[in-house]
């Protein structure tokens, strides 16, 4: 057996491998061939590999594994960027040379033949990832996992492939996250280890996954990590799932009320319990409050909107924290011992309610939500019993008709945030977030059409149109411009003077573009303007003005875009029917602030519907004055 390679690739698989052959009692495996090298460390059911060329291996060809003790030996000894070279003659004896500095180095070492045979799937197998998303969920699912032994392995993340989803939990909390495609059906689980590799393949965007009957496999560059799976034995958090109808406080905080309870929860009494509960009080006003031997502390959250009935829960103040630290800002509640559920566009977190009468050491295995008592189930005859027993008992109050009442708030809210948000929204906001509004209201207003039918409520004859009326300019082309990056842009200007721009096959206006294109030929506009711009399918009337930021000698030159208005009669209209509409009908079901915004809006509305629009800046002149001049 003979095998060379570089120091460095040596140090490189040592480091990478480190976690794994910090507890392996079988220490490195090393296949040489010609050109290649590939290392191999194993421990309890999981396998790190890496693969790569190695010129400096030409001549190579065997197998050798050494100890843990021999690496040490190896890389003790710093410095030197040269190549290590290993032989074998009986297969029990390693002969290895190599040079630090001016000091040659020659050791003898013992090979071993007891390291574990290892199949891996083929590399066509694999699915790429997306790396990124991947990776801030299993983050997040190791925060959450449980460390006990419990019914269910919830020790494990489950990834699902029907569902796209990567599930999380130990008993109290869950979180799931959606919209990673795995390349196969159904659910598996992957095993958290304190010596998952995740620096070496989380380092890239490469990272891809293969499945096979019994094991997971993750694969970035030269780095191959397998491991076997248990038996998909994991809770169902479908079952737990709250009804969006079943909210009795919906709560949207405010980024300088989150900032606060990051910073301040912590502090208020109860901390050093095992519960560390705190208690969210909606009454008069939305405060959180902790007691604990005689200490209180209030916490009130004056910026946060929030809507539903009076109610106390109380809640591990480390969960709401951890949800403030994901990214959440929207939190419903229910009364009693239903989750509480922090949910976004791509992900949700539900943690469980503490009571009064909970005691302050809570076993996982103990937990409702993650025990469905399958195994408990009566029999034919224990059910008939059952149904005799209870046969003169009161039924179970149908929710229907209360879920209906409170997605019509709800419905009512959204909408209102919908149409005053789209009203003023501007190019500095994603272009996806106005379709992300509108996909919100259309999911609450299917779940209240499906409610209306299960309590048997008709739907109201008056249809909302969700969306305003689109503007279709027909254009004519300004000019063209290149962009550093070789992009081709045109400037176009409608008939009725609105300005916009062509990339490829689409029209719209960024405030990239603006920055890029319009900041140039606003630069001697030091009193304010008003300009006529599309973009998001509609034209609106922008206010402009510049302004000097001075620093010492140095002053900076600002654009500030202002009011944004829409310009077509028919959005404008639009709006104010909705709006209209929302506050007759449901008026008292809005929160105070809710009620505000909207009548702040109306009000704005009414003023520029009966004033003549605007004067606007002539863009056109100004776009053939830089072009003489540039």
């Amino acid at each position: 057996m003979n095998l060379t390679l570089k120091r460095s690739t040596l140090a490189e698989i040592c480091q990478g491998m480190a976690r794994i052959l910090a507890k392996s009692p079988y220490g490195l495996q090393l296949i040489s061939s010609s050109g290649h090298i590939e290392g191999r460390a194993t421990f309890q059911q999981q396998t790190l590999i890496y693969r790569n060329g190695a010129p400096e291996n030409a001549a190579g060809e065997g197998t050798l594994t050494l100890t843990n003790d021999t690496l040490k030996s190896i890389n003790s000894q710093r410095g030197g960027e040269g190549c290590i070279t290993f032989t074998t003659n009986d297969n029990q004896t390693i002969h290895g040379e190599w040079q630090t500095g001016s000091l040659h180095s020659c050791h003898q070492f013992q090979n071993t033949d007891s390291f574990p045979e290892i199949t891996l799937s083929k590399e066509e197998e694999f699915t790429r990832l997306d790396t990124d998303k991947f990776r801030d969920y299993f983050n997040t699912c190791t925060q959450v996992i449980s460390t006990e032994v419990a019914r269910y392995r919830i020790d494990c993340i489950c990834i699902d492939g029907d569902r796209s989803q990567m599930i999380a939990t130990d008993g109290r909390q869950i979180f799931i996250g959606n919209g990673i495609s795995f390349p196969w059906q159904g659910k598996c689980l992957l095993p958290v280890n304190a010596t998952f590799p995740d620096r070496v393949l989380f380092n890239g965007a490469n990272l891809s996954v293969a499945r096979s009957a019994n094991e997971l496999l993750f694969k970035n560059g030269p780095w191959i990590y397998q491991i076997q799976t248990p038996e998909p034995n994991f809770p169902d958090p479908e079952a737990i799932l709250p009804h969006p109808g079943d909210t009795d406080l919906l709560v949207q905080l405010h980024e300088e009320d989150a900032r606060q309870i990051e910073e301040l929860l912590p502090l208020m009494p109860g901390s050093e319990t095992p519960t560390r509960y705190v208690t969210l009080d909606a009454g008069e006003e939305l405060q959180l409050c902790a007691e604990f031997q005689g200490a209180q502390a209030t916490l009130p959250l004056r910026s946060t909107f929030w809507m539903g009935d009076p109610i106390h829960v109380s809640f591990n103040r480390d969960y709401l924290i951890r949800a403030i630290r994901l990214g959440y800002r929207e939190l419903r509640f229910q009364a009693g011992t239903k989750p509480v559920l922090a949910r976004n566009k791509d992900s949700l977190y539900m943690f469980m309610p503490v009571t009064l009468r909970e005691e302050e050491d809570i076993s996982v295995d103990s937990e409702p939500s993650c025990d469905n008592n399958d195994d408990e189930a009566p029999n034919d005859d224990e059910e008939s019993d059952s149904d005799d027993e209870t046969a003169g008992e009161e039924l179970e109050e149908d929710p229907s008709p209360k879920r209906v009442s409170w997605l019509e708030r709800e419905f009512t809210w959204r909408m209102i945030d919908y149409t005053v948000d789209l009203g003023v929204m501007n190019p500095t906001d994603s272009e996806n977030e106005a379709e992300d509004l509108l996909n919100q209201v259309r999911q609450i207003q299917k779940d209240l059409i499906q409610a209306r039918r299960e309590a048997h409520i008709a739907t109201p004859k008056d249809h909302l149109v969700l969306q305003p009326p689109a503007t279709k300019p027909k254009w004519e082309t300004v000019g063209q411009f290149s962009t550093a990056d070789d992009r081709i842009l045109e400037l176009l200007r409608s008939k009725d003077g609105f300005f916009s721009v062509k990339s490829s096959e689409r029209i719209n206006i960024t405030r990239e573009y603006i920055a890029m294109l319009f900041e140039p030929l606003l630069a001697n506009q030091w009193t304010p303007f008003t300009l006529a711009l599309y973009y998001n399918g509609h034209t609106w009337w922008i206010d402009g003005e510049h302004t000097l930021e001075r620093k010492g000698k140095t002053a900076k030159r600002h654009l500030t875009l202002t009011e944004y208005r829409p310009a077509h009669p028919k959005h404008l209209h639009w709006e104010m029917e909705i709006l209209s509409h929302l506050l007759n009908t449901h008026e008292e079901y809005l929160p105070k602030s809710v009620r505000q915004k909207a009548q702040s809006r109306l009000e704005q509305l009414d003023h520029w519907a009966n004033n003549d629009p605007p004067q606007t800046l002539d863009l056109l002149s100004l776009c053939l004055k830089f072009a003489k001049t540039a």
